[in-house]
């Protein structure tokens, strides 16, 4: 029996489910083909990898990795160790069959045990400031203060709580909004509707109009539909160009779904932990692919990847080869997360 192979696509997604008895260690199949001699059966001294799993969080439907010592017939099989394992009831559930090195399955840092590995991420509160403006429903801009949330620890790698949700920050201290209608060359007028937090003496961002100058405008009044500028536009805006604004606000990735009044507080999270361990098929081209990435690789083969959540909420990757070889055939879910 072979200590590993070349194959990480033996059988893959859509081909029947797999029920388990952890105390006999038979894995009952309904729809498999195993031990055929057909391309895509399962054989001895194969692994087992019972459900999918999300590629950098280790959650959802996966449950581990086991080796095939035994094979009865296309429909029972059995295997080794129940090690590799999360102890969570296995029935009628997908599987994939690939050739990855046996060890890896004995190793308790790659176990889908909870009390070793694949703790799942979550959110924690790392500030809590207050709104100084209203922001209405389906608006991404909310006003703050940007030296109070920076203080607090407040970045991008930050999303802030709305209505039950975790939005994320993608800007503090710049915002988008699109003009409502053009303003000609001259022009010291834009029109805008109500931009949470902008005020007299923020600027309007000049390198965010067709990116032709780094020149700013001081804003000098706000109106309902419009606001004034300290000079004259140097080019013209036309109606829905995006607008980039400077003030004491933060741009979020999306509309907030509960709309801000002025004084409530704004409750900012960090996703954390997240620690993930997991063995994959890294074939050549997903090396190369790979290089530019947080997942870049010494070498393809039979690759470890493991994925936490720093304190700041940073994604941080280490790989560990476990065998540098060529000629990986990939396939299987999950795909290497580095590979396109």
């Amino acid at each position: 029996m072979a200590l590993w192979g070349k194959n990480d696509n033996i059988t893959v997604a859509n081909d029947g489910t797999v029920t388990l008895d952890y105390d006999t260690k038979e894995v009952i199949g309904t729809g498999t083909t195993f031990g055929n001699s057909t391309v895509g059966s399962a054989k001895t001294g194969d692994v087992i990898r019972f459900g999918f799993r999300d590629a950098t969080a280790g959650v959802g439907t996966y449950f581990g990795d086991a080796v095939i010592v035994g094979i009865a017939s296309t429909t029972s099989l059995t295997i080794g160790s129940t090690i590799g394992l999360s102890g969570v009831a296995i029935a009628d559930t997908s599987f994939t069959v690939a050739e990855l090195p046996k060890s890896s399955v004995l190793d308790v840092s790659y176990s889908d045990d909870a009390d070793y590995n694949h703790a799942v991420h979550s959110f924690s509160t790392i500030f809590t400031g207050g709104a100084t403006d209203d922001t209405g429903i389906g608006v991404s801009v909310v006003a703050t203060s940007i030296n109070e949330i920076l203080f607090g620890g407040v970045d991008t790698n930050t999303q802030l709580l709305n209505d039950g949700n975790t939005i994320p920050i993608v800007s503090i201290g710049t915002a988008n909004f699109h003009a409502e209608q053009g303003s000609a060359i001259g022009f010291s007028t834009i029109f805008v509707s109500h931009v949470p937090g902008l005020a007299i003496g923020d600027d309007l961002l000049l390198n965010s109009v067709n990116n032709s100058t780094d020149e700013t405008i001081r804003i000098t009044s706000i109106g309902n539909t419009q606001i004034g500028l300290a000079s004259t536009l140097p080019e013209a805006i036309t109606a829905d160009e995006i607008l980039t604004f400077r003030g004491q606000f933060i741009q979020l990735q999306s509309v907030v779904s509960a709309g801000i009044d002025t004084g409530d507080s704004l409750v900012f999270q960090r996703l954390t932990g997240g620690y993930d361990k997991f063995v994959y098929g890294v074939s050549g081209a997903g090396a190369t692919q790979a290089q530019e990435t947080k997942f870049a690789v010494s070498h393809g083969g039979w690759v470890g990847i493991l994925t936490y959540h720093d304190n700041h909420g940073n994604l941080r990757v280490k790989s560990e080869t476990l065998v540098a070889m060529s000629g990986i055939e990939t396939g299987n879910r999950p795909t290497f997360p580095g590979q396109k």
